[in-house]
């Protein structure tokens, strides 16, 4: 006879799904954005501490193109790779570094000093690498060195100088 004795119809609410995968898409573009805006260098690592990722400030500091970080490993710009090596195995097995002092060398072959703070990352086979450039502030110090070393020799010349200017004009 043609006539529909029943109608099932399912209605579902996405809106839940909608709202908490826009959320979702904040958050992401949120922490895209601190690691491409960071003036301190950012750089994942894999458990063999080859290069993955990285943000601007790194590369600048490195002086290396996007193209050759990626073929390195994170070691083969220390200056002290086994020093280094032990810092981020610390990592590995602590899953945290604070405040580590490094030296590198640039691509161009010139010093660069690094502060660097690591963490294990939630799976556990990548590293999170923040690096701050302590370059200048090393410079700094080593141009202050320097200076008072300078200065304490004039003042112990000034001394015997004056020592000697003494006794001669005492001595008739």
């Amino acid at each position: 006879d043609g006539s529909v004795d029943y109608l099932i119809t399912i209605g579902l609410n996405i809106q839940d799904n909608v709202e908490a995968q826009d959320k979702v898409e904040a958050q992401k573009t949120e922490f895209e954005s601190i690691f491409k805006l960071s003036r301190d260098g950012i750089v994942i690592l894999d458990e063999q501490f080859n290069i993955l990722e990285f943000n601007h400030a790194f590369e600048e500091m490195s002086t290396y193109s996007r193209e050759e970080l990626l073929t390195l490993s994170y070691l083969e710009m220390s200056s002290n790779q086994e020093l280094t090596e032990q810092a981020l195995n610390q990592v590995l097995a602590q899953g945290v570094l604070d405040n580590f002092e490094i030296s590198c060398l640039t691509r161009h072959g010139e010093q660069l000093y690094l502060s660097i703070s690591a963490s294990l990352m939630p799976d556990g086979k990548r590293l999170l690498v923040t690096t701050k450039d302590l370059t200048l502030q090393k410079n700094n110090e080593e141009t202050l060195k320097r200076a008072i070393t300078i200065a304490e020799k004039a003042d112990k010349a000034k001394s015997i100088f004056l020592a000697n200017m003494s006794q001669e004009i005492l001595t008739p």
